[in-house]
């Protein structure tokens, strides 16, 4: 009687490096002197940049999938802002709206790539937009 061998399979699994996603990096380029200018707040500013060390470190669409009052985004159409706006791209007809401080003051801008061009950092609540 012949007897059949049960032999295990190979499996192959290449190398490939898996590229994790480029985390958010900022642009100020296209920021506009409206609020955060006038505010004399120190600690509003040591929050902003505590913010935007937290979003440097996620990616798209981790800010995507979080809340949009703590470090997620939501969007506003530029029919909605206040001040006239210079110097954006003519296709861009909403800004990211995301959080600069842990009170929910909002900065706004438009996603280039992996890079959110900041466009205005509210520093008192209607300055830029109405809420």
């Amino acid at each position: 009687m012949a007897t059949i061998k049960n032999t295990p399979k190979t499996l192959t699994i290449s190398r490939q490096r898996v590229e994790e996603p480029p985390k958010v990096t900022f642009g100020f380029e296209h920021l506009h002197n409206v609020s955060w200018t006038d505010t004399k707040d120190v600690r509003f500013f040591k929050d902003f940049l505590l913010h935007l060390q937290k979003f440097s470190s996620m990616t798209w669409q981790a800010i995507y999938s979080a809340p949009r009052h703590g470090l997620g985004t939501e969007t506003l159409p530029i029919s909605a802002i206040k001040p006239q706006i210079i110097g954006i791209p003519n296709e861009i007809q909403k800004l990211l709206v995301l959080r600069a401080t842990g009170d929910n003051h909002p900065f706004l801008g438009y996603r280039e790539k992996d890079t959110l061009q900041v466009v205005f950092i509210e520093a008192e609540f209607g300055d830029v937009y109405r809420h």
